[in-house]
């Protein structure tokens, strides 16, 4: 249990961390005339995301069990959040 715990706080770190890079990133990059159309299509965009996700996870819970799927869902926030680091440096956001 204690695999599955420490993957689960693995994982809800890199979600949180990743969401906070995405929303200062999107709000720096948006020009206020169009926050609401850029809002209304990342919020549509971000709930089909979802309806995929629960697919995704679904699969992997049927195919894998818990453990692994944990695992996989962690290494792919932290791909996530490198991935999002490596942009911003190279956008020169953050130095």
């Amino acid at each position: 249990m204690g695999v599955l715990r420490f993957w689960a706080l693995v994982k809800g770190f890199g979600e949180g961390l990743l969401l906070v890079i995405y929303l200062t990133y999107r709000v720096s990059r948006v020009s206020e005339v169009v926050v609401g159309r850029v809002y209304a299509i990342t919020s549509t965009v971000t709930q089909g995301m979802g309806a995929i996700g629960y697919l995704i996870i679904g699969s992997l819970l049927s195919i894998w069990g818990g453990h692994i799927t944990w695992f996989v869902l962690s290494a792919l926030s932290i791909l996530g959040i490198v991935s999002s680091l490596l942009v911003l440096k190279k956008q020169l956001i953050i130095r």
